[in-house]
């Protein structure tokens, strides 16, 4: 084992404590929410779409990561060792390394989902068929495991206690690791999630002021035709793109109709939102992952590698907020499991109806109005 002294700056345990606050914080944040967006969509059928499928691959990640933690504040308050068996160590890095990788790419192709379902709506369900969203979760899994695996299958990295942070993660032997790890999860998810966002902005801006135009045209045409009539209000088609710009939005939404004079009024409250939420997305990726991954290009920046680490991670307590209470079933579904009201779940999978026909399951008072 190498020893404390050898390294260019010394981690005290007085820092190892301070980390490990903040890895107990993340660890209950994460479990917490990523557990509430995972049991949602298990009781309630409503939720069951495809971009949903990878929310729910997104909060099990999240929610993975946040139970490796404990492991790592194990290490963090050990005293020049892992107080356990160092394989216990081991496989908690490997774990967490895997779920934070699935965690980003998860983020870009929620990204892409909502890009295709928005501007190339018409394709959607060719692309996104339960098939190819099996096999595309896979391979989300499969990539953040392979870039931990090959680095280390070829000698140039080795994962297990590190006694220079006193975590569980990467050994300091090579930088090619570390290099591996930057350029391999963070620029590409990056540059997927602004490419496909930034799309997503242009596409709801250009198809909003079409909106505008055609309605401003039938209305004066409407106005010098004294032969017709007004009987009400008339109403305007709107496509499904209008109804995702948060995002999040429900890919199975009916079309609605709105009248020319909330038109300007929802237009306005749209494209707050979509920039509201492209804001909170993009900036919680950029402000929780960017810190770490320079400090694994940048040597000189050890010392402050545990405490980017820590925003990193942090990430995923943020994730739930985003993906998830934007969306309004999510939020509905929430409300039904903190107040324990779970006959008003809309839309009760069989799970949900299982589960509450046993009497053992929850003391309840409202279980013997749910369903059947």
């Amino acid at each position: 084992m190498e020893n404390q002294t050898q390294y260019a700056f010394e981690f005290t345990y007085e820092q190892r404590c301070v980390v490990a606050m903040f890895f107990i914080v993340i660890a209950m944040l994460s479990i917490i929410g990523n557990s509430l967006v995972v049991l949602s969509v298990l009781i309630s059928q409503k939720l069951w779409t495809a971009t949903n499928a990878f929310v729910l691959n997104l909060a099990f990640a999240d929610l993975v990561t946040g139970l490796t933690l404990p492991f790592n504040v194990m290490a963090l308050l050990g005293m020049e060792r892992y107080p356990g068996p160092s394989q216990l160590c081991t496989l908690a890095a490997w774990t967490m390394f895997t779920c934070v990788g699935c965690s980003l790419y998860t983020l870009a192709s929620i990204a892409f989902n909502r890009l295709i379902l928005i501007t190339k709506a018409m394709w959607y369900g060719r692309i996104f068929t339960d098939r190819i969203i099996v096999a595309w979760v896979v391979m989300l899994w499969a990539l953040p495991l392979l870039q931990t695996a090959i680095p280390t299958l070829l000698g140039a990295g080795e994962i297990g206690y590190n006694s220079k942070y006193g975590v569980c993660a990467q050994l300091d032997v090579s930088n090619a690791y570390d290099l591996t790890q930057a350029v391999g999860l963070y620029p590409v998810s990056l540059l997927l999630i602004v490419i496909c966002y930034l799309r997503i902005y242009i596409y709801v801006r250009k198809h909003n002021a079409g909106v505008i135009k055609r309605d401003s045209e039938n209305k004066s045409q409407t106005a010098n035709d004294k032969d017709e009539e007004y009987t009400g209000p008339r109403k305007v088609h709107v496509s499904d793109s209008s109804h995702s710009v948060d995002g999040i939005a429900d890919e199975r939404s009916p079309n609605t109709g709105s009248t020319h004079s909330n038109i300007q009024t929802n237009i306005s409250k749209r494209q707050v939102e979509i920039t509201k939420n492209l804001f909170y997305v993009v900036s919680a990726f950029v402000i929780c992952v960017t810190p770490y991954a320079i400090c694994l290009l940048v040597e000189a920046s050890d010392p402050a590698m545990p405490y980017t680490a820590s925003l990193m991670l942090f990430n995923s307590c943020i994730n739930p907020v985003i993906y998830a209470t934007k969306h309004p079933y999510f939020k509905q579904v929430f409300r039904c499991i903190i107040k324990c009201r779970w006959h008003e779940v809309p839309k009760p999978s069989r799970f949900l109806k299982w589960w509450l026909s046993r009497s053992w399951c929850f003391p309840c008072k409202d279980v013997g109005r749910v369903s059947i």
